[in-house]
């Protein structure tokens, strides 16, 4: 509900919010992404850890192993932008999912990151989505 609040929806239906669980607080621990849950455009590095977009805006998602640890200051990952593209209308989108890797092991991970199901999504060009709304 609070995601969904932040992101300017009403919320009328509690039984359509996304879960939130308790979580024990963990020392800070990195997950590389997931070998079986990227795009067709994007290239992951040997260590998982760098996804490089090869070509194109679409076919660009990739998701991490494993989920965020809760830290003491939170729920949080960071990132990095190593490289950027003169003249590219659009942005960068980044976000969280409820949505595990695994789910996508027997389907295509979706051309956009907002179609995953249950992610919620800031960026592109000033957009925002939960739950491909």
């Amino acid at each position: 509900e609070e995601l969904q609040r932040a992101a300017g929806e009403h919320v009328t239906d509690p039984s359509k919010s996304l879960p939130i669980v308790a979580m024990p607080v963990l020392p800070p621990d990195a997950a590389p992404f997931c070998q079986d849950a990227v795009g067709l455009n994007i290239l992951l590095s040997q260590d998982g850890f760098t996804a490089t977009r090869s070509c194109g805006c679409r076919e660009s998602v990739a998701l991490c192993s494993a989920p965020l640890t809760r830290q003491t200051a939170g729920l949080y990952f960071e990132l990095e932008v190593c490289q950027t593209v003169e003249g590219w209308l659009g942005g960068l989108a980044i976000g969280v999912t409820h949505t595990p890797p695994s789910r996508m092991r027997d389907q295509r991970v979706p051309d956009k990151a907002w179609r995953l199901p249950d992610t919620f999504i800031l960026g592109y060009s000033g957009c925002r989505y939960l739950a491909g709304k």
